[in-house]
């Protein structure tokens, strides 16, 4: 008997090449928003939390982000460090900040 998610999910399109994965536990999902902002604004998550996101994949959805709109991403950037309004990360914002400096001097 197959599985409820080979049930469920049509064998159209493969999942590897679409914008599709499974989550941890075998949900359907989508890889990415199809936004660089709204994947940094979901993505970037905190040095000490089980999820934390890697400095270079921090790096690669700031310059994303910033590719598609550099005010919204500077914006972005300062609420991930605001600690009483924003998400108060103050690790993914400084690899962030660092991103910015090397490479808009």
């Amino acid at each position: 008997m197959a599985s409820f998610r080979e049930a469920v999910i049509p064998k159209t399109v493969p999942v590897e090449e679409s914008n599709l994965t499974y989550t941890v536990k075998g949900a359907l999902s989508h890889k990415s928003s199809k936004s660089a902002r709204l994947d940094y604004f979901s993505r970037v998550m905190a040095r000490d939390k089980k999820t934390a996101t890697s400095d270079s994949e921090i790096e690669r959805l700031t310059a994303a982000a910033w590719q598609e709109s550099p005010l919204d991403t500077l914006r972005l950037m300062f609420h991930r460090r605001d600690p009483r309004g924003g998400a108060g990360e103050r690790h993914a914002s400084h690899v962030s900040f660092r991103w910015l400096a090397r490479n808009h001097e």
